[in-house]
């Protein structure tokens, strides 16, 4: 897979106690939305889910991995992102062949987020989704869970055949010395509009935030579509069955698939791989 060229910008206001992050997602998605032939409503659900959650990266820096769940009761099901330092991401929607419009399209149901560092340490939260937009879910989540008061958006521009051309993504967040009201005056309506876009990141971050003025940018991360499944997770998965169900499907030359739910890749057990799993038990 040739390189995405996404990137992530952070960064802190230098005379204001905001952080500020830029991103463009555009390839990442694509290839996203190209897997699971994702459209309209299912298509700007990933898009939004993707890039808000990299946005979210930004918050703690000893973060290892972000997983995202919205568990909804509407004809998209259940989105699912996943995300890995350095900034790999992947995604799918149990009702990605949903075609009908993002308004509505998760339904009532609620948001899981959970979050690891490197060492194993993890953390976990929920929040009853709170718009019908998807960043506007992450958004409340930073605002409710972890009461750090935020404006998170997500611009999906220049749609083609039910997919969007370009993704980008704004988070502000307020520091400690900020007010919750102070954020609001300080984004554009634009932003909160979601009728921004620029080629140049760092123009996206000064038409988002005109009232901040210079940022300095701490970091410049790449993002991209990667999916960390694995014929030896496969066979692994397939071991946890046991000898006497790996000796059934020898007999009955059965030869199992596994479909990863991420990148749709197939993976098939053969008869020979199943005789080799078979000759690492004790009998």
């Amino acid at each position: 897979m040739p390189p995405s060229n996404d990137r992530l910008l952070r960064g802190i206001a230098v005379s204001a106690p905001y952080r500020v992050a830029v991103a463009d997602t555009s390839n990442t998605v694509r290839e996203a939305l190209e897997r699971h032939g994702a459209q309209n409503g299912a298509a700007d659900a990933l898009a939004r889910g993707m890039t808000g959650l990299t946005l979210m990266t930004v918050m703690d820096k000893e973060w290892y991995r972000l997983s995202a769940q919205w568990l909804g009761r509407g004809p998209l099901g259940t989105l699912n992102v996943d995300l890995r330092a350095p900034g790999d991401v992947r995604a799918f929607a149990t009702g990605a062949d949903y075609v009908g419009p993002l308004d509505g399209a998760l339904g009532a149901g609620v948001l899981s987020l959970m979050r690891q560092k490197e060492g194993g340490q993890f953390s976990q939260g929920q929040v009853p989704l709170a718009s019908s937009d998807v960043d506007g879910d992450l958004e409340a989540y930073l605002d409710r869970s972890d009461q750090v008061p935020t404006v998170l958006r997500v611009m999906c521009s220049q749609w083609e055949s039910g997919r969007p051309g370009r993704v980008q993504g704004v988070l502000v967040q307020a520091m400690p010395g900020a007010t919750r009201g102070g954020l609001r005056d300080v984004v554009s309506d634009a932003l909160l509009a979601r009728t921004l876009g620029s080629d140049d990141l760092t123009a996206l971050a000064a038409l988002a935030v005109p009232a901040l003025g210079e940022i300095e940018w701490l970091g410049d991360d790449p993002v991209r579509w990667a999916c960390g499944c694995s014929e030896q997770r496969v066979f692994d998965g397939v071991r946890l069955l046991g000898a006497a169900e790996i000796d059934d499907m020898i007999a009955k030359q059965e030869q199992p698939e596994v479909r990863c739910d991420y990148c749709t890749r197939v993976y098939v057990v053969h008869t020979e791989a199943l005789r080799s799993l078979r000759a690492t038990f004790e009998d």
